[in-house]
């Protein structure tokens, strides 16, 4: 059974608005995209087509989609909570990328749908088929108390990381896109995966 979202995830919703327009995501002298449940994106309609967190096979929708022509390898997708109980799980806690070998599907969806850090990792999975992914879990229903946690999912991969600054730290509220993009390429992860990409382009071109 879905877990019904509640009303106060539409002032969590309002609170991510809000800081976006501060950090001028929304001004009109640059190129990023901002989406909000789908997405007028190829790879990215194809990839959350059967993300669904129910697991029944559905559309999947990140409540924030964002991108940016200038950056086209990247996207920041956002998910929201209204309470801070329902941040990210305990399994989600205390194994990042390996949860319980025992974790049923069924145990897997309730989670994914309760929890925001679980359900932006659960379509973090599908996309980074095809993009880099910053994940931001949002929980709380002002800017006063919201709790916020950002990951990385790098191209090709299924492994999530916290993103982190360049000195170590954690990024705990939302930032603008040329930092978020900054850190990530700063990541051994981003730049491996750049460097392989280009060896590869490199060896077809001389073929």
């Amino acid at each position: 059974m879905a877990i019904k979202q509640s009303s106060n995830e539409r002032e969590t919703e309002n609170v991510v608005r809000d800081c976006l327009r501060k950090l001028d995501y929304y001004g009109s002298n640059n190129s990023i995209q901002i989406e909000e449940q789908k997405s007028n994106i190829e790879n990215v309609k194809k990839f959350l087509k059967s993300a669904s967190k129910t697991g029944k096979g559905g559309i999947g929708s990140p409540e924030f989609i964002i991108s940016n022509i200038e950056n086209p390898d990247f996207l920041v997708i956002i998910e929201c909570k209204a309470s801070n109980n329902n941040h990210i799980s305990k399994t989600l806690l205390n194994n990042l990328n390996h949860p319980a070998a025992d974790e049923t599907t069924e145990a897997y969806n309730r989670r994914t749908q309760k929890y925001a850090a679980d359900g932006i990792l659960h379509y973090a999975s599908r996309l980074s088929k095809e993009f880099n992914i910053i994940s931001v879990a949002i929980s709380g229903t002002s800017e006063t108390n919201v709790t916020v946690t950002t990951y990385l999912t790098t191209k090709g991969t299924n492994s999530h990381k916290q993103l982190t600054t360049r000195d170590g730290k954690g990024i705990d509220k939302l930032i603008p896109w040329t930092d978020y993009i900054q850190n990530a390429t700063y990541d051994p992860s981003i730049q491996r995966m750049r460097f392989e990409e280009l060896m590869a382009f490199s060896r077809d071109c001389l073929k």
